[in-house]
């Protein structure tokens, strides 16, 4: 069947051809599909940051997801965390599970960002044991940038050493995720 350019698109049993492109070869119809066709954009560029690239990157964001294994299976925890030295610290309320399950145990922090005005996509990831340190009070004044929380609320830290970082950033001209760490340029920052 020959359907020729500007004619409407067909019904029924002919339907399932409207999301691809019909050509005729000597009475032939020869359907191509939108993934057959050749794409005209360039390939992702991917680059692997060092470990001091993936540190001040860590550095500049507060926010990732924890991962850890609980009795229940693996789980993934958005969480709020700062750079202090060589760790990643977490303050978290005592009745948060990761409190239970993280000390001791291999846990996982993924901090990504996707900037759609640079076309970019960078993800980096700190895998380690997640350790109690023995002086909590010290540790928690001595780091910007914590989570605060009320003080009716009883919380403890957790680190993770900064001895297992990888990251990458792709930039792909496809990524258009709204950037949601950066405000709007006319946005006016609270004095």
């Amino acid at each position: 069947m020959f359907i020729p350019e500007g004619s409407p698109r067909p019904f029924g049993e002919d339907a399932d051809h409207s999301a691809h492109s019909l050509k005729q070869s000597r009475n032939q119809v020869i359907v191509v599909s939108p993934a057959d066709r050749p794409s005209l954009r360039p390939p992702p560029t991917s680059r692997r940051l060092s470990s001091a690239e993936c540190r001040a990157w860590l550095g500049q964001r507060s926010q990732g997801r924890l991962g850890h294994l609980t009795g229940r299976g693996p789980r993934s925890t958005v969480v709020g965390y700062a750079v202090a030295d060589d760790q990643i610290v977490f303050r978290l309320p005592e009745y948060n599970e990761i409190c239970q399950y993280a000390p001791g145990r291999p846990i996982t922090l993924s901090v990504s960002r996707a900037a759609a005005s640079t076309h970019a996509r960078t993800e980096v990831v700190v895998t380690g044991v997640g350790l109690v340190p023995e002086h909590q009070e010290n540790l928690g004044e001595a780091v910007d940038h914590l989570e605060v929380w009320p003080p009716s609320v009883s919380t403890h830290l957790i680190c993770l050493d900064l001895t297992q970082v990888e990251g990458n950033t792709v930039v792909d001209d496809e990524l258009s995720a709204p950037d949601a760490a950066e405000p709007p340029a006319d946005a006016v920052e609270p004095g």
